[in-house]
């Protein structure tokens, strides 16, 4: 990264993946979706090639999380696909693309409800809601809970500060908020 500081690291993942199960606990969610919820947080910055705005990373994600469970012998999710593909972008675009794909891979057996359309919104959601919360890690101003999905999210913004109060040390977030102030009125405005 051309200003040194690498803001979508291993440890952002990390922190990403303890929100979403937290967040995931809160709203019972079933271990298929926590299972998705783990796929999602491990893989969704994995294609990354700058730190900005880089709209398209999840699509690239989202490839390589298909080819990497073919490749592993890893149960591949079609809701972690459609997760990362549009976690960088606008919810109405996700939400489309789940409201289309969700009905062509039920799990229900014959005669059971055979839609799983909200499972994958909420799936989803709460990812979108936990990539989120870690950015916290841009600085006390990079969070704007207006645009939180539910209130079990923002009940876990103190605990999302705390997270990267605890995990990201105190030069690195200095450095961090050098280049990110400039844009702090954006950022609480979630643009």
């Amino acid at each position: 990264m051309t200003d040194g500081i690498d803001i979508h690291t291993e440890s952002h993942c990390e922190r990403v993946l303890l929100l979403a199960l937290k967040l995931g606990d809160l709203r019972e969610l079933k271990l298929r979706s926590m299972i998705a919820l783990s796929h999602a947080s491990i893989f969704h910055d994995t294609r990354r090639k700058d730190n900005y705005l880089d709209q398209g990373h999840g699509d690239r994600a989202a490839e390589y999380y298909r080819e990497f469970c073919d490749a592993h012998n890893i149960k591949y999710l079609p809701e972690v696909y459609a997760t990362i593909k549009y976690h960088d972008r606008d919810d109405a675009q996700g939400e489309e693309y789940i409201r289309k794909e969700a009905p062509k891979h039920s799990l229900a057996s014959e005669g059971e409800k055979s839609d799983d359309t909200e499972g994958w919104l909420e799936v989803y959601h709460s990812f979108k809601d936990a990539d989120a919360l870690d950015r916290y890690r841009l600085g006390p101003w990079g969070l704007a809970p207006k645009f939180l999905r539910s209130e079990q999210s923002r009940s876990l913004m103190p605990f999302a500060q705390q997270l990267v109060k605890d995990t990201i040390d105190e030069e690195t977030m200095k450095k961090v908020m050098e280049v990110t102030r400039p844009f702090a009125e954006r950022m609480k405005r979630g643009e």
